[in-house]
C-alpha cells in the first residue's frame, strides 16, 4: 500500500501514536521520581520508532525537476 496515495489510515496511525506518547508523558508525571528514568527511556524509544515509521511511510523526496522557490 502506498502511504502517499492514500494517507488517511496512516495519518490516523500517526495521531494515535502521538496520543500514546502524550499518555506516557502524563503517566511519567504521576510516578515516583526514582521510577521515572526507566519510563522516560521507554517513552524516548517509542517516540524514536514513531518518527522512523512516519519517515519510512512518507519519505522526503528531492525532486530535481521542481521549480525552486524564492526565499
Amino acid at each position: 500500500m502506498n502511504a502517499e496515495r492514500k494517507p488517511a489510515g496512516f495519518k490516523e496511525l500517526q495521531i494515535s501514536l502521538r496520543e500514546t506518547v502524550r499518555h506516557i508523558d502524563d503517566l511519567i508525571l504521576t510516578l515516583n521520581v526514582d521510577q521515572r528514568p526507566f519510563f522516560r527511556v521507554v517513552r524516548n524509544d517509542l517516540s524514536t520508532k514513531h518518527n522512523e515509521l512516519i519517515d519510512a511511510l512518507f519519505p522526503l523526496r528531492t525532486d530535481h525537476n521542481a521549480p525552486k522557490s524564492d526565499p
